[in-house]
């Protein structure tokens, strides 16, 4: 195990018995479907639409738990709950940006990992 990556697939390891194969489909899932996850939460925060925002957090919010990307996981939390009071619209941006450039490492380090499997 690499110990600076971003990542742990500890969790999904464990949901999957440890079999290569369905953590390499887990990964793919992930990958699949995390980046428009967050391109629809960037737009809805733009757009205002805090519910939209929190109702997508939810969901994004369990998936990085999945991969242990714990900073990331606080943010959308935090993004998640800002939406709901519907308060503090930078904060959820700046919040939303840092989780962002982070989950994009993340991504490309999974993808790696990937051909590793």
């Amino acid at each position: 195990m690499n110990d600076n990556r971003l990542f742990d697939l500890r969790v999904i390891s464990q949901a999957v018995g440890g079999d290569s194969e369905s953590i390499k489909d887990m990964i793919r899932i992930l990958l699949s479907t995390l980046p428009p996850y967050l391109k629809n939460i960037e737009k809805n925060i733009e757009n205002e639409n805090w519910e939209e925002v929190a109702k997508i957090a939810h969901t994004v919010k369990s998936n990085i738990n999945m991969i242990g990307v714990k900073s990331s996981f606080y943010k959308i939390k935090e993004i998640e709950h800002l939406a709901k009071e519907r308060k503090d619209a930078g904060k959820m941006a700046s919040l939303f940006k840092e989780m962002e450039n982070e989950m994009d490492k993340v991504f490309n380090e999974l993808k790696i990992e990937l051909d590793n499997l």
